[in-house]
């Protein structure tokens, strides 16, 4: 007996109790929110399990959401009235009496964000069982505690169980039998990640620790031996003398430096650093857009070379201007490194960019400029912020800001088709190797600290004033640049219909590139006459969908409300019609269209090109359709199940040889080839 015909029983009890299901998860949310126990229940891993079964049709949406709510208010409350009554004994409990940290850092939380600790703790996993517990404990007004600790309940428990949902209705979209695995392998990975991230916490405080204490061994052994103790004086922070802080920082830059060579090989010889390449390509063409591409543009301004070499040039001036010379003559080195190291790498090294754009730069792809550029000059400047703070969690906060703002530089040059992946990879790691040489040789003497507040204002003044320009003279031209381009075709009416040439699609690619599904419609008529004639004989068309819409679906137990959520695309876009007909008890059939990118020269008709597509009715015991698959073998082809409802059109069907069909599309869905339609008038 396999793992399905084991949990079989377990999903089936919960279809017919539901009602149980909502106290599960109510004890589940109730236990998550409670102080110590919270530390060590699973509730977000637990939650999203739900939300699975939710989307799945096996347990009711709104009743589940309620009481997943209910559990996180009762628990929340509960922990503040612990707090508020047992405030002197809280901490010599276990665990608080071994890890005081925990409540220090909940009140170090509670102190920088006051009553919307509340609230925000709701949503932060480590802070949640103990923001509650330590409003308790200083004693926090009950209505400033209670109208917080609702809104965040009601609002957390869709916002934890959603992910789950949509999980869970996309398991719809598969064969029963394939969709019950998926939810069993959904739920045992979620159970996975859990403690896949558990393990790897404690591993990695542990893996620090014996690190530290290694570096520590290796400090003292470099620096008490005559042969080596050069590389201590070279490296040594007077401020720290006994730390190894810099050894540390110099063997990641050799290691940077390791990587870094990696991905230039690789880059060469197509190796293994590129697999992703493509794929990551193709991922960010399908799901691009207008308004993120405006968004994703205003972002690469920051890293812009015209715009980081104001900055750069006026921080250069202020630290001058200040007399901070030792900070200037790196600051200098820095921005020096950075060019002359892509300007050479960019002459050595071929690397054609990315296709698919309007007008792509002939400028070599690697590395990343904008990457590289980013991360030397904004991560030097995070430098000089964060060493005038002594706690470590401000600088934390400081170097959080700067990696994020990296981050979202390196998204954008990617996003936007201007780089591959491998190319602001190699650019972060070029730009991190510079900062560390920089960092650690500005570390071997004392320098007086920078007066932030005129540093800071020089740095975000000369953006400011540079981003309007940049705007206003590049972003139209960036816009037009950036717009992905999907090639277009002419062909002649008759030859299409005689003889389709290679330009007509054959499959339709998933959002990554590969073949996912067999193209087996092309008609050519006006869209409104396909659409009424679709309806004249009985199909649904679907129209696009709200937030509201998106929901309901999830949350519905109707057949037809359960298409995929995630709308196929081809050339990057959505179908431009999504029709649906039920006329058959145990099939629905899906017809998706798509402009198809091909004019005629002899006609004035579009040419539309879609897949036809069965899907079984819902059923919530998916698991008794285990002859799915042969049931879909026996059915007509797609493309004849079109016919009956072609009144008024002429057709053709044409079947290509089995060489042709591309691995992962099953073999009878190109067996029944593609069905050719257009007007009884032509």
């Amino acid at each position: 007996m396999d793992l399905v015909q084991h949990i079989k029983p377990i999903i089936d009890w919960l279809h017919f109790h539901p009602g149980y299901a909502g106290v599960f998860t109510f004890l589940i949310s109730f236990a998550e929110s409670l102080a110590i126990l919270g530390l060590i229940v699973p509730g977000s891993v637990v939650m999203s399990a739900v939300g699975t079964l939710v989307g799945a049709g096996i347990i009711p949406a709104y009743e589940t959401m309620g009481w997943a709510a209910l559990g996180a208010i009762v628990g929340d409350i509960l922990s503040f009235k612990v707090g508020y009554y047992y405030t002197d004994q809280i901490k010599e409990i276990w665990p608080f009496r071994k890890y005081p940290q925990m409540i220090a850092s909940a009140e170090d939380f509670f102190d920088r964000h006051g009553g919307k600790s509340i609230f925000l703790g709701r949503f932060v996993g480590p802070m949640r069982p103990i923001v509650p517990l330590v409003a308790g404990m200083m004693r926090m007004n009950k209505i400033r505690f209670y109208i917080p600790c609702v809104i965040a309940g009601i609002l957390w428990a869709p916002a934890y169980m959603l992910p789950g949902m949509f999980i869970g209705a996309a398991s719809q979209q598969l064969a029963p039998e394939t969709a019950t695995r998926f939810l069993i392998t959904v739920l045992i990975v979620l159970t996975f990640i859990w403690l896949t991230a558990w393990f790897f916490k404690w591993l990695i405080s542990k893996v620090i620790d014996v690190a530290d204490k290694g570096m520590d061994i290796v400090w003292h052994y470099l620096k008490n031996h005559r042969n080596t103790r050069w590389i201590c004086i070279l490296l040594q922070d007077p401020l720290n003398p006994k730390g190894h802080g810099q050894l540390t920082m110099a063997i990641v830059a050799v290691i940077f430096i390791g990587l870094f060579i990696s991905i230039y090989y690789s880059t060469l010889h197509h190796g293994f650093f590129t697999l992703l390449n493509q794929p990551v390509h193709q991922l960010c063409r399908n799901i691009h857009s207008a308004f993120m591409t405006k968004v994703m543009i205003l972002i690469t301004f920051v890293g812009y070379k015209y715009v980081v070499g104001f900055v750069s040039l006026a921080v250069f001036s202020w630290l001058v201007l200040k007399k901070n010379y030792r900070a200037a003559i790196h600051w200098l080195f820095v921005s020096v490194t950075v060019i002359f190291s892509v300007l050479l790498l960019k002459h050595f090294i071929y690397s054609p960019r990315p296709g698919g754009l309007l007008d792509a730069s002939s400028v070599d792809s690697f590395p990343s400029g904008h990457t590289t550029l980013s991360v030397a000059i904004y991560g030097f400047f995070a430098f000089l912020i964060a060493r005038n703070f002594s706690h470590a969690s401000q600088r934390k906060y400081i170097y959080s800001f700067f990696i994020a703002l990296c981050l979202l530089i390196m998204t954008s040059r990617v996003y936007l088709g201007a780089h591959w992946l491998t190319d602001v990879l190699a650019g972060s790691l070029l730009g991190l190797i510079i900062v560390f040489l920089a960092v650690i040789s500005f570390k071997r003497a004392i320098s007086p600290k920078l007066k932030l507040k005129g540093l800071i204002t020089v740095a975000f003044l000369t953006l400011l004033a540079c981003m309007p320009w940049q705007i206003t003279h590049n972003y139209s031209e960036m816009l037009q640049i950036y717009t992905p381009y999907w090639p277009s075709y002419s062909a002649n009416l008759d030859s299409w219909w005689h003889q389709p040439n290679d330009n007509t699609p054959l499959y339709r690619p998933n959002r990554i590139g590969q073949p996912v599904e067999f193209m087996n419609v092309q008609w050519v008529s006006s869209l409104s006459t396909i659409q009424n004639n679709l309806q004249k004989e009985g199909w649904k068309i679907i129209p696009k969908m709200s937030l509201i819409d998106l929901i309901n679906r999830v949350a519905s137990y109707n057949d037809e409300d359960h298409l995929p959520i995630l709308a196929p695309l081809y050339l990057g876009k959505p179908p431009i019609l999504t029709a649906v007909n039920y006329s058959s008890e145990n099939r629905i059939l899906i017809l998706h269209l798509w402009a198809s990118n091909i004019e005629f020269t002899d006609s004035n008709l579009p040419l539309w090109v879609g897949t036809l597509t069965y899907q079984l009715p819902r059923s919530h015991k998916f698991w008794l359709h285990k002859k799915y698959l042969q049931n879909l073998k026996e059915f007509d082809a797609p493309p004849d199940e079109l016919k009956p409802f072609l009144r008024g059109f002429k057709y053709h069907t044409l079947k290509y040889d089995a060489d042709k069909k591309p691995p992962h599309i099953p073999a009878y869905e190109w067996q029944g080839g593609v069905i050719f339609v257009m007007p009884n008038s032509r």
